[in-house]
């Protein structure tokens, strides 16, 4: 089973695949969008790839098209990821190898991904209008609440 960790950032994302054994099949890079990680992650085997991505601002989006496609994903704890935090050498390559052999051994740190459509419910009712929740006028919704499209 091959493992992926990919280290998001708000342009560009890094990612390399290791395999089982731990060697360094692919690294690439790619346009931090829905349609790129489509277009390459999509011919990818569901049942022989794992993904780990760490949790930072973006991380929803993300984790919701590498669940439309089927892959086992991950959401690493960057507060418990020691390896990462703690490394001499801050690269985006070097922090994704670090993503994919942890959840190749099995020693990934997690938080939870909630479902989008568990999500969705859950904020409407938190801050919905019939919760008497009010926000300042000029503050939307999606300011206040990280909210899946």
């Amino acid at each position: 089973m091959n493992s992926i960790g990919i280290d998001l950032r708000s342009k560009r994302s890094r990612y390399v695949v290791v395999s089982q054994e731990g060697h360094v099949a692919t690294k690439g890079t790619l346009q931090s969008n829905p349609q790129a990680f489509r277009e390459e992650f999509c011919n990818l085997d569901p049942s022989q790839t794992r993904v780990a991505l760490e949790a930072n601002g973006n991380w929803y989006w993300a984790a919701d098209v590498l669940e439309e496609l089927g892959l086992e994903t991950h959401l690493a704890n960057p507060h418990k990821v020691r390896l990462i935090a703690e490394s001499t050498i801050k690269t985006d390559t070097v922090d994704a190898t670090a993503l994919a052999n942890l959840l190749r051994m099995g020693r990934l740190p997690e938080n939870h991904i909630t479902p989008t459509r568990q999500f969705k419910s859950r904020a409407t009712r938190t801050f919905g209008p019939q919760t008497g929740f009010r926000y300042p006028r000029k503050t939307p919704l999606s300011a206040c609440v990280s909210i899946r499209l």
